[in-house]
């Protein structure tokens, strides 16, 4: 059938006709940690919300593994066509950059930006245990030198780089427990095995009603909209320490314009959703709903360079 019997016009065959089409199959949204993580939760919200605005299913793909590198390589090699999409953060964009000597990818060429979802703020978690004020805390490890150990998600994550951030500026001596993602990390601080953990407000929430785990400070500029009682690290004694992660919506290199701007229009779409909202206010989630691909382009730019300097001040390096 010729393109003008479809209503598209004389010519518009082949590539152009598909992006008319666009989408006209189930996407995948590659989530590069493992499920039950706050990258996790938050993107399975969006992706949630994504498949009723694009009349498709957005499937939930969990490709987990040195620290967001294996599945962010596999979106950076997947067929630019706009239904291969990675739910990225801060490590796999812009802390990897500099953590790894040498990376599988780079952040910003081996990729089209969709959007910026959401600014994530990380809270030091303790078990109870140890103390739950800042300045007891501190004393403590002080005291203590190597005896305390912290986890992470993985070498080069947030909260692996927070922990390093933590030990420079303050001079204590802690020992870093890597685990494959933040799900496994949270059960050994639960048990007992590690005592402190960065993580955000989503997946700790729980344990801290509970009493379960005890919340020290958020590393943050602001006090958090899930735990407001929770003090900012500069009110509890330590001035500028901040450690906040973010998401952001990427496509593979040379994705069709016409296609990235489908997605970013969806994906802001979704996040002006009065439930959506909701949900990231209960799980501490700031989200950014207008922005565009050159603005979010403009973010990972700009955070390489902080973390840049942040990650030669910690001495943390990967091979």
């Amino acid at each position: 059938m010729a393109a003008g019997a479809l209503g598209l016009g004389p010519g518009v065959t082949g590539p152009a006709m598909a992006q008319e089409r666009f989408p006209d199959r189930p996407l995948r949204l590659v989530i590069p940690f493992p499920p039950g993580g706050p990258t996790d939760l938050f993107g399975r919200l969006v992706g949630a919300r994504l498949s009723e605005i694009l009349g498709q299913q957005v499937i939930i793909d969990n490709k987990p593994g040195a620290a967001g590198i294996i599945g962010s390589e596999f979106v950076a090699r997947a067929k630019a066509d706009g239904y291969t999409l990675l739910f990225g953060t801060a490590a796999t964009h812009a802390i990897n950059a500099s953590l790894y000597r040498k990376l599988s990818y780079h952040p910003i060429r081996d990729f089209e930006s969709v959007a910026f979802v959401g600014i994530v703020p990380a809270v030091l978690l303790v078990h109870p245990s140890m103390p739950g004020n800042w300045n007891e805390l501190l004393d403590l490890l002080k005291a203590n030198p190597g005896k305390y150990s912290y986890g992470s998600a993985g070498n080069g994550t947030t909260n692996h780089l927070a922990g390093e951030m933590l030990k420079a500026a303050t001079g204590v001596q802690m020992t870093h427990v890597p685990y494959k993602g933040s799900n496994p990390a949270m059960q050994d601080v639960l048990g007992g095995q590690i005592q402190m953990l960065f993580e955000t407000f989503g997946t700790a929430l729980p344990h801290l009603q509970s009493g379960k785990l005890r919340a020290v400070a958020v590393a943050a500029a602001k006090r958090s909209t899930a735990a407001p009682d929770v003090p900012t690290f500069a009110q509890a004694g330590l001035a500028g320490f901040e450690a906040s992660t973010w998401n952001v919506v990427m496509a593979p290199a040379a994705t069709p314009a016409p296609l990235v701007e489908r997605l970013n229009l969806a994906v802001n779409e979704s996040l002006r959703d009065g439930a959506v909202r909701e949900r990231l206010v209960k799980l501490g989630i700031l989200a950014v709903e207008d922005s565009t691909p050159a603005s979010t382009t403009q973010h990972i730019q700009r955070e390489i360079e902080r973390w840049a300097k942040a990650v030669e001040q910690s001495g943390a390096k990967i091979d």
